[in-house]
């Protein structure tokens, strides 16, 4: 989606098939992603996965993930600048569902 500036705080959108919306810029940022969601390599670094914008997807996404791959993830919130939640999944879990 292109985007273009306005100085009353509306942008213009231009979507993939080519028809023009008009899109709220505080709105827009209001929606920026929040939450940062990553798990650990063996080593124990963080790797990033994904940002959402809100808490509940964030959560709901990690479930996700969780669900496929076992390992340590977290949720770091970027306002905050802290781990939110923590989730570990193992292969017996996955297993069983």
């Amino acid at each position: 989606m292109a985007l273009s500036g306005h100085p009353n705080g509306i942008t213009s959108a231009l979507r993939p098939n080519g028809t023009q919306i008009a899109v709220n810029e505080r709105r827009l940022k209001m929606r920026s992603p929040v939450y940062n969601l990553f798990t650990e390599d063996a080593r124990g670094n963080p790797v990033w996965l994904d940002a959402v914008a809100d808490f509940e997807a964030a959560r709901i996404r990690l479930t996700q993930l969780a669900s496929v791959n076992p390992g340590e993830y977290f949720i770091f919130n970027l306002s905050t600048q802290q781990i939110v939640t923590r989730l570990v999944s193992t292969i017996e879990e996955i297993t069983q569902t």
